[in-house]
Order: structure tokens, then C-alpha cells, then sequence
């Protein structure tokens, strides 16, 4: 239950920041904004279960910015139908998410302690 609550609480950042960049400021579509917020958060909570416990909270907010403006841009590029890649709304909302990562990772560290999940 710690893991789907952790990863509820992810979805919901994640898809507020970029529904917002994506879809308010920049006008791509709702729904592939959807697909790309449950894309990204998939694969970024993956790092957060396996590797953020391990590196520590500060390392792993420190390099959630530069893997979320490349994993974001890619995976935009991949499923947006444009024909170029979308910087700078990726570099918005990875400033943002990493923000809020400032926040989720001693949370989620937390409680992967208090269950004893992950490897410390």
C-alpha cells in the first residue's frame, strides 16, 4: 500500500505540473499530455523506489532535474505530433517537478523506512 500511495501522490504532481505547462502554456493536447505524465511518472518512481534510497534524498533531487528535462523532452518528442523536440516547456516543468521531488523524496523515504521496503 506504500508503494501504490507513494506513486498515487507522484502521478498527481506530476500530471498537475505538466497539464499545466504542457496543456495551459504551451497547448498540446490534454490527452497525450495524460499519456506522457503516466509514461514519465512510471519510469521516475521506478528510480525513486530502487535509487533514491540508496544515493539519499539531496543527490536524488539534484539529478531528477537533468534526467526529467531529458526523459520529458524525449518521450515528448516520441508521442507529440510535432516536428520538434519540445524544450522548453520540458525545461519548465522539470524545474517544477524537481521542486516538488524536494518534497516527495524524504516522504516517500520515509515511509519506505517505517515498512521496510527498499535496500538501505
Amino acid at each position: 500500500m506504500t508503494v501504490l500511495k507513494g506513486l498515487i501522490i507522484k502521478l498527481i504532481m506530476t500530471t498537475l505540473i505538466l497539464m499545466i505547462v504542457f496543456t495551459l502554456f504551451f497547448g498540446f493536447s490534454l490527452s497525450t499530455t495524460l499519456l506522457l505524465s503516466f509514461i514519465f511518472t512510471l519510469i521516475a518512481y521506478i528510480g525513486d523506489l530502487f535509487i533514491m534510497p540508496r544515493i539519499g534524498t539531496t543527490l536524488a533531487t539534484i539529478t531528477d532535474f537533468p534526467l526529467a528535462f531529458l526523459g520529458l523532452a524525449l518521450i515528448a518528442r516520441l508521442i507529440f505530433p510535432i516536428e520538434s523536440t519540445p524544450w522548453l516547456p520540458s525545461f519548465l516543468a522539470s524545474l517544477l517537478i524537481t521542486s516538488g521531488e524536494f518534497f516527495f523524496h524524504p516522504y516517500l523515504l520515509r515511509k519506505l523506512k517505517k515498512r521496510n521496503l527498499g535496500r538501505y
